[in-house]
């Protein structure tokens, strides 16, 4: 697993995350930038939702396109693989 994922071990779960986070806000507060996250519960996100609908209504509230892609891409097109003993499957 790359060094920036959480869940699944040691050390790692989801109070570490958040306080990264909260440190990250913060030190970006005081250097005066932007921060975008974006949190999916993916049980919700992808077993529950009716995508199309969904895109036609944020097109409809004229989103900005890019926005609009980035959580297209959330839902379509996903790959992933698992990396075990150096290999990828």
């Amino acid at each position: 697993m790359a060094e920036e994922q959480y869940g699944f071990t040691p050390d790692k779960g989801t109070r570490n995350a958040v306080f990264v986070l909260k440190m990250l806000a913060e030190r970006a507060v005081e250097m005066q930038k932007d921060v975008y996250m974006c949190f999916i519960d993916h049980i919700k996100a992808f077993d529950r939702v009716r995508h199309g609908p969904l895109v036609e209504m944020l097109q409809s509230l004229y989103l900005d396109g890019q926005d609009v892609e980035l959580i297209k891409n959330l839902y379509w097109d996903q790959q992933a693989s698992v990396r075990l003993n150096g290999y990828c499957e």
